[in-house]
């Protein structure tokens, strides 16, 4: 009887080894699985980090070629309305010159407006479309009383 009991103890002893050794074995495997998961956490972790890096490295440069933009925007506007005050000007000077019957110009009146800024930018289209239709040559009598004629300049601006 004790041996068949000692026997039975020893049964119940290795059916626990045997249920521990599985449990060691299913805990190694999840120890496995977890560490692999925590791996695969940490390079995605980075690339996204990698990910923000760059879109805040183009958000700051598109920041400084839109400042830079604006700037540039800023200034070709000051040198079209400056542009569009002298070609009003010439237009003024110009209508103000008489023709004679052969169409050479007459004498010419050089009395230019007084007026106000904003008037001369309000009228501003119609005299620069004017001056674009014709588009090549104005006359102009400079301080001597002579008449010189000379192109109207046109710049293209592009992005730098």
């Amino acid at each position: 009887m004790e041996s068949e009991l000692l026997s039975q103890e020893k049964q119940d002893l290795e059916d626990k080894a045997s249920e521990l050794s599985r449990q060691v074995d299913v805990s190694v495997e999840m120890l496995a699985n977890l560490k692999q998961d925590l791996v695969n956490k940490e390079q995605e972790l980075n690339h996204k980090q990698q990910e923000v890096a760059q879109i805040d490295q183009f958000l700051q440069e598109t920041a400084a070629r839109e400042a830079n933009a604006k700037v540039r925007l800023q200034q070709f506007i000051e040198e079209l309305l400056d542009r569009a005050d002298r070609a009003e000007k010439q237009l003024q000077i110009i209508s103000s010159c008489g023709t004679t019957p052969n169409g050479s110009l007459g004498r010419c009146s050089l009395q230019a407006s007084k007026g106000n800024g904003r008037q001369v930018r309000a009228s501003r289209a119609s005299s620069v479309a004017l001056i674009d239709a014709q588009n090549t040559k104005c006359t102009q009598m400079s301080s001597d009383m002579t008449f010189k004629t000379f192109p109207i300049q046109y710049t293209m601006y592009t992005n730098r």
